[in-house]
């Protein structure tokens, strides 16, 4: 066993449909002969510990964890993972729920961002997997939520889980549509979860996000920004990185070394807890966002599935027998 890290059998690991289809695209471009056995993928999951490494405290065999990061809580039977990266599962909390714990962080840190306070009014663009958590994250803060997507049977999913107001990305009168609901102002923070090349993303956001308000990017979207739209109207414009603190630091994911708590209250492994927190509460809501489950067995078919359908949401894999 290494040290500080934890030994788990997985039981259920989600594909991240955004991250993981680009990624395997890429790589499939770049050296389509080298992909199969060189690229470890999946970053989210959850299952049983089975053994303890020296210096990890608080974990004892049989106990469930959810478990994050690349490299570490891959689509596999068992993975090592630094005792940083995983958070004990409540017990009211299924393995399958708890396994959407790293994209759940994901989502939790673009809203961190972004600052809400009750009342406002967030704009989510895109609704994929990330922008329905987010979106409902931002519900059960007390935000009025508005969402943006490609897809009306997205639209209709966030809808039927608190979404204030849907609106089709290729509606030209968004912008007017949102300046109307917010009396003339415009949203208070406007967080990007979509993934595109394309600026027009970020451009559009600056018109319709009032004047020295927020618009943080949590996905992959075109940069080539039109600086007076946001320059004049004094806006800030915010990067989410990951999952939060801790993300990228060695000392932090792999060597365990914690951020003191009241300075950084927020690290990924404390959002993790947090939105499994907010899952056990039932103010996430995980059904009715699972598009498929398959058996780890049918991992090529599940990966057919992500990479061909525009409305698909989370794709979860199964090792063993269903919970």
């Amino acid at each position: 066993m290494s040290r500080r890290r934890l030994l788990v059998r997985t039981s259920y690991s989600v594909i991240s449909a955004g991250t993981e289809s680009s990624g395997l695209s890429r790589a499939c471009a770049e050296s389509p002969l080298q992909v199969a056995p060189k690229i470890a993928v999946g970053y989210s999951a959850a299952g049983t510990v089975i053994g303890v490494g020296e210096g990890v405290e608080g974990y004892s065999e049989g106990d469930r964890v959810a478990c994050a990061g690349v490299g570490y809580a891959s689509h596999a039977e068992v993975i090592s993972v630094p005792m940083n990266l995983c958070v004990p599962v409540p017990a009211t909390v299924s393995s399958r729920d708890a396994a959407f714990c790293t994209l759940g962080a994901v989502a939790m840190q673009g809203i961190r961002r972004a600052d809400p306070r009750l009342g406002e009014i967030v704009v989510v663009v895109g609704l994929g997997l990330l922008g329905q958590l987010g979106a409902q994250m931002l519900s059960a803060a007390g935000c009025e939520t508005i969402g943006v997507d490609l897809s009306a049977e997205r639209i209709a999913v966030a809808e039927s889980l608190g979404l204030d107001l849907g609106l089709l990305a290729t509606d030209s009168n968004k912008a007017e549509r949102i300046l109307n609901v917010t009396d003339g102002y415009g949203a208070d923070s406007t967080i990007i979860y979509a993934h595109s090349s394309s600026s027009d993303i970020c451009n559009e956001a600056f018109k319709y996000t009032r004047r020295r308000g927020r618009i943080v990017v949590v996905g992959a979207v075109g940069m080539d920004l039109q600086r007076s739209d946001f320059f004049r109207r004094e806006q800030e414009f915010l990067i989410s990185c990951s999952y939060g603190p801790g993300r990228y630091d060695p000392t932090y994911e792999e060597e365990g070394q914690d951020y003191p708590y009241e300075f950084v209250r927020w690290t990924e492994n404390r959002n993790m807890r947090s939105f499994l927190r907010l899952v056990e509460k039932g103010k996430v809501r995980l059904d009715p966002l699972v598009t498929s489950v398959f058996s780890v067995e049918d991992a090529p078919d599940a990966y057919e599935q992500v990479l061909s359908s525009n409305s698909r949401l989370a794709v979860v894999l199964r090792y063993g027998e269903e919970e």
